[in-house]
């Protein structure tokens, strides 16, 4: 058997210029932060420019510190007020969340919440962008193998898995409009794009919602909607898909938030594939361990239904993610998630038995929040994952390296 290892250093060549940069410049940053100045004489400097109403002097001054002391509530609520107050409302509800998600006292969780309600009635039209340049050890995401064997017999492959480079998109855009006090329409269309210069391995999807959310009280709320979608595979018409979405949150004690989402949707293919009824619940747990860190634990389970056996079946998995702001300005994030897929039925010509995947993946992302380019931060992110399958031509190990962007700074 001929087998091709693909490891990091062919990952790595690609961004090892990148990352020294990336490091360096951190560097940098964190250097430049290092001033005589006490938090004291810095958070005195930012009161008497907020005092005058300066608030473009009065920012770096509070960025500074916020930097310097991520746990501390005081100063990220100040921040966040300030960059509300200068209309950077997705910044400043980034650090809301983070505040929300913490113990407060009664009257800090009061600001608190007012200062979210008044970005959701200020910004109607808000959106969110994503960019990614992500090397991978197995682009394709299948067997490394050259040959396989399948029921005994060995099969030359003429395309295995290989590294490559592909570029990563996921953009939105939200309309908002109150119906009255407590009824909010949304409007809303997302996009996700993996772009690569060979074009079987161009995936892009385009999906519209249009809902209603219902809030009664401070604590939880629920939304349902209608969705459409369309997909396109190697720059042709894939499918199309309609269904509709339901979602609950709750909030849980002064630390913690309950999500639930339920989608059900119905796929339809341009090709002569039979068509998918796909029902998919998420059940999601966000705990705020302090003002400068968090853990969400989530499973999911899906069933899809379809007249092809081998469409059909169940997936059901578990994710854990952590994201800690450490003094100075660097932000880790780490996340670990497990997957079984297992389908209902196989071809019997190629096949003995259903497939069945176990899928393993494991992320870390690392940014500085004072290093930016354009109003971002670039974000390393690092990772591998291993799709262990009884389908020899499913079974596959992909290690990613990429540099990305992110507002959450």
């Amino acid at each position: 058997m001929t087998e091709t290892k693909l490891g990091w250093s062919k990952v790595g060549r690609l961004w090892a210029a990148p990352i020294v940069l990336f490091m360096f410049f951190g560097n940098v940053v964190v250097a430049e932060g290092r001033v005589a100045a006490s938090n004291a004489q810095i958070w005195q400097s930012a009161l008497s420019q907020l005092k005058q109403n300066n608030l473009i002097n009065a920012l770096p001054h509070l960025e500074q510190l916020v930097t310097r002391d991520p746990s501390n509530i005081e100063y990220r609520y100040e921040l966040a007020l300030t960059l509300l107050k200068l209309g950077q409302y997705g910044r400043a509800k980034h650090h809301l969340d983070l505040l929300s998600a913490t113990k407060l006292s009664p009257g800090a969780r009061s600001a608190v919440e007012n200062l979210r309600s008044q970005i959701s009635e200020r910004n109607k039209i808000s959106g969110y962008f994503s960019f990614e340049i992500v090397p991978e050890s197995n682009v394709a995401k299948q067997t490394e193998n050259g040959i396989i064997d399948i029921g005994g017999i060995p099969f030359q492959l003429n395309a295995i898995g290989e590294p490559g480079v592909s570029v990563k998109i996921d953009a939105g855009v939200q309309y908002t409009e109150k119906v009255n006090k407590n009824i909010t329409l949304k409007i809303g269309l997302d996009l996700s794009a993996r772009l690569n210069e060979e074009e079987k391995y161009r995936d892009i999807s385009l999906v519209g919602r249009t809902g209603l959310a219902f809030s009664s009280t401070p604590k939880s709320s629920f939304e349902a909607g209608l969705l459409l979608g369309k997909r396109w595979l190697a720059d042709e018409k894939y499918s199309n898909t309609s269904g509709a979405y339901f979602g609950y949150h709750r909030k849980t004690g002064q630390k913690g938030q309950v999500s639930m989402n339920l989608q059900l949707a119905h796929t339809t293919h341009v090709t002569n594939s039979p068509d998918n009824n796909i029902a998919t619940v998420q059940l999601s747990y966000t705990h705020g361990v302090s003002v400068n860190s968090q853990v969400t634990f989530g499973v999911f389970h899906q069933i899809t239904n379809s007249s092809d056996v081998a469409t059909a079946g169940k997936n059901t998995g578990a994710k854990i993610s952590g994201l800690y702001a450490f003094p100075k300005g660097i932000v880790a994030g780490l996340s670990l998630s497990y997957a079984v897929d297992q389908r209902e039925g196989y071809n019997p010509v190629f096949f003995t038995q259903a497939r069945k995947d176990n899928s393993t993946k494991l992320d870390v992302t690392l940014h500085h929040r004072d290093f930016r380019i354009g109003g971002y931060a670039p974000q390393l992110i690092m990772g591998v994952e291993r799709n262990k399958s009884n389908n020899v031509l499913a079974d596959y190990t992909n290690k990613y390296m990429s540099i990305g962007f992110t507002r959450k700074f």
